[in-house]
């Protein structure tokens, strides 16, 4: 069910999917209502079936809130679910997915906008991997996974992308319903990526800085971490796409 705003051709869109993100999402949302000043724009929240305090959360967002839009379902459907919903409900014309955590700065995030607002992509990636960007607060283990698999990505993309499988990234809210994944899992930002290519448009990186959020002494808690069996099938689910990609591009 969706809430909030009517309808109506906004400037940007920000999609932020959750699931059981409670401890930072108000602060999150605050610092995107914060950036975004009284310039014209809406947030649509997305629950995928948490189990927390995050369906309550974001309503009281939504009533105190204008610019908040929701929506959600009772059952973890993952998160392509959450993010395809969402930018598919979208009214902006640039549709900006990011993380629920802050992850990024909002320097970041104007930059990706800029990007396709100015026309220069179709598509604007973050990337920590494109200097400057960088890491921090990241452990070591998921630093050299991401690049691992990036760097995978990349070579079977044939393109100079470093950072294939990221959330965090600006959409021209015309070709969505062109490109976007059917996929239901974290596949779904490489599967995007692929079509997007495969459809010639234009894919702009973005240098950024990833930052998780603080250890049990900080303001919030860390991230989730993944179980081997998570991996594993994130793993796999990102080896089809890619073979899939291969095989539609020689076919």
């Amino acid at each position: 069910m969706t809430r909030g705003c009517e309808h109506a051709v906004l400037p940007l869109s920000v999609v932020v999917p959750a699931y059981d993100e409670a401890a930072g999402l108000e602060s999150a949302v605050e610092a995107l209502v914060a950036w975004r000043g009284d310039r014209s724009a809406e947030i649509i929240l997305v629950d995928d079936g948490s189990t927390d305090e995050t369906p309550r959360i974001m309503e009281r967002l939504r009533q105190r809130m204008p610019l908040v839009r929701t929506i959600g379902w009772r059952r973890n459907r993952g998160r392509g679910a959450a993010l395809r919903e969402g930018i598919l409900a979208a009214r902006g014309r640039v549709v900006l997915t990011t993380e629920a955590d802050q992850s990024w700065s909002t320097a970041t995030l104007e930059s990706l906008c800029s990007a396709v607002e100015d026309e220069r992509a179709d598509l604007a990636l973050a990337s920590p991997h494109l200097p400057p960007g960088g890491f921090e607060n990241v452990p070591l283990s998921r630093r050299l996974l991401s690049r691992a698999a990036n760097t995978l990505a990349g070579r079977v993309l044939g393109h100079s992308i470093t950072m294939a499988t990221g959330m965090t990234r600006a959409y021209r809210r015309g070709v969505l319903r062109e490109i976007a994944s059917p996929r239901d899992d974290k596949a779904f930002h490489l599967d995007t990526l692929c079509r997007a290519i495969r459809a010639g448009l234009r894919v702009v990186e973005i240098p950024a800085v990833v930052r998780w959020p603080d250890g049990p002494n900080g303001r919030r808690g860390p991230r989730r971490p993944l179980r081997s069996l998570e991996l594993a099938h994130q793993a796999v689910a990102h080896l089809v796409v890619l073979g899939e990609h291969l095989w539609r591009t020689m076919a």
